[in-house]
């Protein structure tokens, strides 16, 4: 449900930002001078990154970047989880090295995409005529890509458009999301202020119930003939609700408030009555379903347990870091069938593999844990690593790594006739176990 953001924080230093290897900088100086030109700008997957003399700034869309993440490409059409949104927190606290009750949220954007059984590209362009009595501030059609309107007032938004056309899908996908800007009232209504807050649930159902109360505002009408209304009196009403000039003009007239709340509640009588509002209805129904798909799955009671935030972590080896050398009982407490047996980094997700860690694993870490990554590369690293390229790493490796399951089942066979047999197998398979 999030989207872009803003971060702001003010407490780490230049250099450690500048010495974070995975982003690329690009720094502007003064010809003459010599001297440095900030902000210092650099880029992180999807992220633009900016250093100020007295801040450090990170913008961009979390969900696109999380899905850039996970090689589904610079998008976000598809659905962004509570606990995507848990996971990419805890990466970019790691990265970044985040203080999350230090780190202030600036701007948020927060939305869903929903499907629908009407054309969102209709709806924007015939059915929806405004928005808490304001035309769109931006009304746009973007070259066969669908239709945009933005409606704005003084630091908040709606924006409502047609995702799927967008992003050329065979789908009516419509998606509707709220912008909040610098710390305006209704992220402080919400509690939002820090990174820490974008990873609780209630607060994120609170911006939830904001985004339909939001879009409750539009006006949106089914049909603008009024050709089923035959009473004239109902019939002027009709008109007057469906012209966007008439709300816009009470925002002028000081006498205005009553009569606009007279005429509002009339025209909205009247579409109930004619049944006139079942796109807005049936738009409404949707939001509330994709909400709570996206949220309420990941609401736990008292007998479970919150879901795993933080990245796997690699156990630390031996300084020596010559696994082939080692008695292979260290590793032996981690034996389980969640964890490589080697290195004990979660495998959980494998399918084909539980006992040790596979290569497209080690360059799925490379991507969405940097610190484990650089462990792996540190203990496994061939004379000419950093002249390899990922994939190439990956696989030396994946193969430093399966050197050492042999030598680990070598181990296994001298010693199961000793007195002291090296029984630590739980976990691994049957022709593995000692008799």
């Amino acid at each position: 449900m999030i989207d872009g953001f803003q971060l702001l924080n003010k407490d780490i230093s230049e250099k450690e930002w500048l010495n974070i290897p995975f982003i690329e900088w690009s720094q502007k100086t003064n010809l003459k001078t010599g001297e440095m030109i900030y902000p210092i700008e650099g880029k992180y997957k999807t992220l633009d990154i900016k250093i100020h003399p007295k801040r450090r700034e990170i913008n961009g869309s979390l969900h696109k970047f999380w899905n850039a993440m996970n090689d589904k490409g610079n998008q976000n059409f598809d659905d962004f989880t509570f606990t995507d949104l848990q996971k990419a927190l805890v990466h970019l606290q790691k990265v970044f090295k985040l203080d999350p009750e230090k780190t202030n949220v600036e701007n948020l954007e927060y939305g869903l995409n929903i499907n629908i059984d009407y054309s969102p590209e209709t709806i924007l362009t015939r059915n929806l005529i405004v928005w808490k009595d304001l035309t769109p501030s931006k009304n746009l059609s973007f070259n066969n890509k669908g239709k945009f309107l933005e409606f704005e007032r003084d630091r908040y938004s709606l924006k409502v458009y047609d995702k799927g056309k967008q992003n050329h899908l065979n789908e009516s996908l419509i998606r509707i999301e709220v912008k909040a800007l610098e710390y305006d009232k209704c992220l402080q209504n919400h509690g939002i202020r820090t990174l820490k807050d974008l990873n609780d649930l209630q607060k994120l159902e609170s911006l939830f119930n904001d985004l339909k109360e939001t879009f409750s505002s539009c006006v949106i009408v089914d049909d603008l003939s009024g050709n089923q209304i035959s009473n004239p009196k109902e019939k002027n009403d009709f008109k007057d609700g469906i012209n966007p000039l008439t709300w816009s003009s009470y925002e002028t007239d000081p006498a205005g408030r009553q009569r606009k709340s007279r005429l509002k509640k009339r025209f909205f009588r009247i579409l109930e009555k004619y049944q006139l509002n079942t796109i807005k209805n049936h738009i409404l129904t949707r939001l509330q379903e994709k909400g709570e798909s996206i949220l309420k799955c990941h609401k736990w009671d008292e007998f479970q347990q919150t879901p795993e935030t933080t990245i796997p972590e690699i156990y630390e080896l031996p300084k020596n870091g010559n696994m082939s050398q080692m008695e292979p009982y260290i590793y032996g407490p981690f034996v389980t069938l969640e964890k490589c047996i080697i290195t004990g980094v979660n495998i959980s997700h494998q399918t084909t593999n539980k006992i040790y860690i596979l290569e497209s694993t080690i360059k799925e870490i490379s991507q969405t844990d940097p610190e484990t990554f650089n462990k792996l590369i540190k203990e496994y690293k061939t004379a000419n690593w950093e002249n390899y390229s990922l994939e190439k790493n990956c696989k030396e490796i994946a193969h430093g790594i399966r050197r050492n399951i042999q030598t680990l089942k070598e181990k296994i066979t001298k010693y199961q006739n000793s007195l002291f047999p090296l029984d630590f197998t739980q976990g691994l398979p049957d022709k593995w176990k000692i008799n």
